[in-house]
């Protein structure tokens, strides 16, 4: 249940492709405000206030990690290459709608087609799922190491 819940929060960024979706055009709305420290922030706040609700106290590491797990995402985004404009993420919504992209790229993109009824088809393809592959053989130790640092079961 754990990973899972990982997996859902890692990935809830891409939320933003349920929004164009309706519109026709799934990357309509990719990489906007989802894509923020507004956004990351928000979420972690929200959820460290649910906890709060259910276990009557706030949890400020509970909130941490929901905040690094989401930031990750928008980190990946950032070291990817970004092959379709607007490049990058709109890391600083709603201050700036400027675009963020560093300017190495460490991971491959991932290719995606821009109507609905391509979408899925081109989001797992076989160069996606190297892609998914290298980033996990780079960070997979990393997430490794520091989950088994805790040698207790983690508790906010």
């Amino acid at each position: 249940m754990l990973i899972l819940t990982v997996l859902v929060l890692a990935n809830l960024p891409d939320m933003d492709y349920l929004f164009g979706a309706v519109t026709g055009f799934p990357n309509k709305y990719h990489q906007t405000w989802t894509h923020s420290l507004v956004f990351v922030t928000g979420v972690s706040l929200l959820i460290g206030l649910g906890w709060m609700l259910i276990q009557h106290t706030f949890s400020w590491k509970l909130t941490g990690i929901v905040f690094f797990i989401l930031l990750s995402h928008l980190v990946l985004d950032m070291l990817g290459n970004d092959s379709r404009p607007p490049f990058g993420i709109q890391l600083f919504w709603p201050f700036s709608k400027k675009h963020v992209l560093s300017p190495i790229s460490i991971f491959r993109g991932v290719k995606k087609a821009s109507e609905n009824h391509r979408f899925l088809k081109a989001l797992f393809s076989w160069g996606n799922l190297k892609t998914v592959g290298l980033e996990v053989l780079i960070l997979g130790p990393v997430a490794c190491w520091t989950f088994f640092q805790n040698k207790k079961k983690i508790r906010p």
